[in-house]
């Protein structure tokens, strides 16, 4: 269930960045900030083309999709060669039969595709604050909502890091039983 909850927010996030970013477009001046210094403020205006403004959702993509890529891969990873991912508690772990090791596995993608989905929601705050600055109605792009995303993809580590630790003592606890 937490597995398809935490896929099925990396998806919402995908599909409102791409579609944030097709509505804005249309409403550009010629010219966008292209990057931001550490105050907020633009540093280098790009002129506004199709390839130049979808960059942006482009790259947020290749790394939205490297992470939930990873996530989707892990339990077929685990299963084939548990040994290579690094997990706490992983003598543990090892020592697990194949169904328990593919219960924290699933802990493990759950934190990652949230982890995407975070990352996913800071680029269309980007892309917004972007557009607005272009257009004038803000001068400088905030720096919170960055130090926001990174505190809940903290959060979110420290908490999976947790769960693992629990689902690993849940597994061992059944496995002694049996």
């Amino acid at each position: 269930m937490a597995r398809a909850i935490s896929f099925g927010l990396f998806a919402l996030a995908f599909v409102a960045m791409w579609v944030e970013a097709g509505i804005l477009y249309p409403h550009l001046p010629a010219r966008f900030p292209a990057h931001f210094d550490i105050h907020g403020a633009p540093d280098r205006w790009d002129p506004t083309t199709a390839f130049n403004w979808f960059l942006m959702p482009a790259i947020g993509t290749a790394l939205a999709f490297l992470l939930a890529g990873i996530a989707a891969a892990l339990p077929v990873l685990f299963h084939r060669w548990p040994s290579i991912v690094n997990i706490p508690r992983k003598a543990q772990f090892m020592a697990l039969p194949p169904q328990g090791r593919e219960r924290v596995v699933t802990e493990v993608s759950v934190m990652l595709a949230l982890t995407g989905a975070v990352m996913l929601g800071l680029f269309c705050q980007i892309l917004y604050a972007t557009a607005q600055v272009a257009q004038g109605a803000r001068a400088t792009a905030p720096l919170w909502p960055a130090l926001a995303a990174i505190g809940v993809i903290l959060v979110i580590v420290f908490i999976g890091q947790f769960r693992i630790g629990q689902r690993i003592t849940i597994e061992s606890a059944i496995a002694y039983r049996e």
